[in-house]
C-alpha cells in the first residue's frame, strides 16, 4: 500500500511487535505482529460546508499575537506545534479523540479491548537545513504561490501505535457472531458518547473489527478519523457530511442541519446488519446481485440516496418488502439469515418508530419523512370553481386553510437521543445474549 498521491488522507496500518525478532524467522519462528501503526495525513481546518466563517489564518493570527505560538514565518509555519490548533479546534485529531477516549475509559475494565489503546505515536517531523520542521502539505507545496496555497488543504502526517490487532468484520463464522461483535462495538459506542462526549460517526463494515483471543470473541471500534468532540465543537457549526456508503444515516446524506448524534450510528448500524443480512457474512459483495434494492443505496448522489432510504425504511412494510424480504439469497444458512432479520427489524422499530412516543403513526416522532397535515381544503382556489370537496381533509377540520408547522421525525428524535439509543442498545443486547449461549453450546 503506497501514498502515491498528492493530496488525501493516505491512511496506511502495519502490523508489527514490540519484540526484536529472534534470528533466522521462519515457519516455525515466525514474526507475531501484537500491535497496529497507523500512518496518515489529518486535514487543518474545515469545510466550506461546515463553516463558511471559518478563518483558519486568522484564527492562527490570533494564536500568534496572544504569545500562545511563535512564529517570525509566514503562515503555515511547519515549525508550527499543531497540538495548538487541535486546542484551537481547527484540526480534528484521531490522535487526540484516541487520547481522551484512553485518559477516560481508560481505568473502566468493561470496556478494555472493545476500542484501540494508544501506545505511542504523535506528529511527524523531517530534518531540514534549518532543523527538525512539522511534515505537512505546505512545507512540501512551498513554493505555490498565495492564491493556490488558499485552494490547498493544510495537512499534518502523524503516526501512532495502537492495540489490540483485528480481523475484518467479514471473518465471523456466523450471524451469532457477527452479533457479539456489533453488540461490544456499540455498547463502547455508547460509552464513548456518554462519558467521553465523542460520537463516532462512520459505523460502517470497515470500522468494527473481529477480535478472537483465549477469553473467546469480542468486538473492536476502530477508526476515529471521523469522530468528534461534541464537547469541543462549536453549536453553531454546521454538521459536516462523512462516513461510508451505503452505511450513512439519511440526515447525514441529505445533508441536513439538524445536528448529529448517536443516532446517526445506530441508523449505520441498521444498514450494516441489512447488507450483511442481504449478501451473507462471509459472501464476496463484488458478485452481488444487482437486482438487489439496497444495492441502489450505493449509486446516485447523497440526496437521491437519501430519499431512497426514506422510501424504503418509511412503514414497517416497506422495509420488509424493500430490503428485509431479501435476507438470505446469498446465504444457504436460514438460520443466519432469521437472526439478522430479526434484529434488523427490532433496531428499524426502535429507530423510527418507537412506542414510547405515542402510537404510530399518530406523533411527530414516527417515520422518515416530514409530517405536513395540511387542511386539503385550503389546497384549492374557490375562484377555480373546485373546492375539493369530494376528498376528505386531513384532519377534517373545516375552519382553517392555514398548514401546520411541519414535524421533522429527525429533529424530534434528538431530544430523545438518550432514550432511544438506550432501547436500541436493549435490543442488540438481548439479541447478543442469545448468541453468546449458541456459541457456547456449540463448543
Amino acid at each position: 500500500m503506497v501514498a502515491d498521491k498528492l493530496f488525501g488522507r493516505h491512511c496506511r496500518c502495519f502490523l508489527a511487535t514490540l519484540n526484536r525478532p529472534k534470528a533466522p524467522v521462519s515457519a516455525e519462528n515466525p514474526i507475531v505482529p501484537s500491535v497496529v501503526i497507523k500512518d496518515s495525513w489529518t486535514v487543518c481546518g474545515t469545510s466550506e460546508e461546515d463553516d463558511e466563517n471559518s478563518d483558519l489564518e486568522a484564527d492562527v493570527e490570533e494564536l500568534r499575537i496572544d504569545g500562545t505560538i511563535e512564529s517570525s514565518f509566514v503562515w503555515p509555519s511547519p515549525r508550527l506545534a499543531p497540538e495548538t490548533l487541535v486546542n484551537s479546534g481547527e484540526v480534528r485529531s484521531e490522535l487526540n479523540i484516541l487520547d481522551k477516549i484512553n485518559k477516560v475509559l481508560g481505568s473502566n475494565t468493561e470496556y478494555n479491548g472493545l476500542y484501540p489503546t494508544l501506545l505511542n505515536g504523535g506528529w511527524v517531523r523531517q530534518p531540514s537545513h534549518t532543523g527538525q520542521v512539522l511534515d505537512c502539505a505546505r512545507e512540501i507545496l512551498f513554493g505555490l504561490n498565495d492564491e493556490q496555497k488558499a485552494k490547498t488543504p493544510f495537512y499534518f502526517h502523524v503516526r501512532y501505535a495502537m492495540e489490540p490487532i483485528g480481523e475484518p468484520l467479514n471473518t465471523a463464522r456466523s450471524a451469532s457472531e457477527l452479533i457479539v461483535v456489533l453488540y461490544d462495538a456499540m455498547r463502547c459506542h455508547k460509552a464513548i458518547s456518554d462519558e467521553c462526549s465523542i460520537i463516532h460517526r462512520d459505523i460502517s463494515d470497515n470500522n468494527i473489527l473481529v477480535v478472537r483471543n483465549d477469553s473467546g470473541i469480542h468486538g473492536l471500534l476502530i477508526d476515529f478519523d471521523c469522530a468528534f468532540d461534541r464537547s469541543a465543537e462549536s453549536p453553531h457549526r454546521r454538521p459536516e457530511r462523512t462516513g461510508t456508503l451505503p452505511f450513512m444515516s439519511i440526515g447525514n446524506l441529505a445533508n441536513s442541519a439538524i445536528p448529529r448524534t448517536m443516532l446517526d450510528d445506530w441508523e449505520s448500524l441498521l444498514y450494516l446488519v441489512c447488507w450483511y443480512g442481504t449478501f451473507g457474512i462471509n459472501e464476496n459483495c463484488e458478485d452481488r446481485d444487482c437486482k438487489h434494492r439496497i444495492n441502489q443505496w450505493c449509486v446516485g448522489y447523497e440526496e437521491e440516496i437519501a430519499d431512497q432510504k426514506r422510501s424504503d425504511l418509511s412503514t414497517t412494510g416497506n422495509f420488509y418488502d424493500s430490503i428485509v424480504s431479501d435476507f438470505g439469497k446469498h446465504d444457504s444458512n436460514i438460520g443466519d439469515s432469521k437472526r439478522l432479520s430479526s434484529l434488523a427489524s427490532y433496531l428499524h422499530l426502535e429507530l423510527f418508530f418507537n412506542h414510547q412516543f405515542g402510537n404510530v403513526p399518530k406523533t411527530p416522532y414516527h417515520g422518515t419523512r416530514i409530517n405536513r397535515e395540511y387542511d386539503i381544503n385550503s389546497m384549492f382556489d374557490e375562484d377555480d370553481g373546485y373546492d375539493g370537496s369530494d376528498i376528505t381533509p386531513v384532519n377534517n377540520s373545516k375552519n382553517t386553510k392555514k398548514p401546520s408547522k411541519p414535524a421533522d421525525p429527525f429533529e424530534m428524535r434528538v431530544n430523545e437521543e438518550q432514550t432511544i439509543s438506550q432501547n436500541l442498545l436493549d435490543v442488540l443486547e438481548r439479541h447478543a445474549r442469545r448468541a453468546r449461549k449458541e456459541l457456547q453450546t456449540a463448543k
